[in-house]
């Protein structure tokens, strides 16, 4: 699988000519003139103003994501300090993210656990 990963979010407003960068996730700066801002961080991008008030200067990077499972595999995993076993429907990766989810049935109940992390695993049965 491959993601797109944010490694600069910033614009230049068309206005004020000011470059502004927001470095984290609730990085929110606004340029001088106040036309536009940007907030994200390299979590997601932001904007506020008028779009046509300002030039995209992002960048991202490609990466490769290898899940170390596959959806059908049954699992041992963690699950608040209980080691629960059961098998992978879904998969799931985000943009701007190399994390990993699983969501587990668990075929006592039969209880769906969701969003589980790749590194909540414990072991493949």
């Amino acid at each position: 699988m491959k993601a797109a990963i944010i490694v600069k979010n910033a614009i230049r407003c068309k206005h004020c000519g000011d470059v502004i960068e927001s470095k984290s996730v609730h990085d929110y700066i606004a340029c001088s003139c106040g036309a536009c801002a940007v907030d994200g961080g390299r979590h997601y991008l932001r904007r506020c103003g008028n779009p046509d008030d300002c030039e995209e200067l992002s960048e991202y990077k490609e990466v490769e994501i290898t899940p170390k499972y596959k959806v059908g595999d049954v699992v041992t995993f963690d699950y608040f300090g209980n080691v629960i076993k059961g098998t992978i429907q879904v998969i799931d990766t985000f943009p701007n993210s190399t994390i990993i989810e699983c969501d587990i049935l668990e075929p006592k109940e039969p209880r769906l656990y969701k969003h589980i992390l790749e590194s909540q695993i414990i072991s493949k049965i």
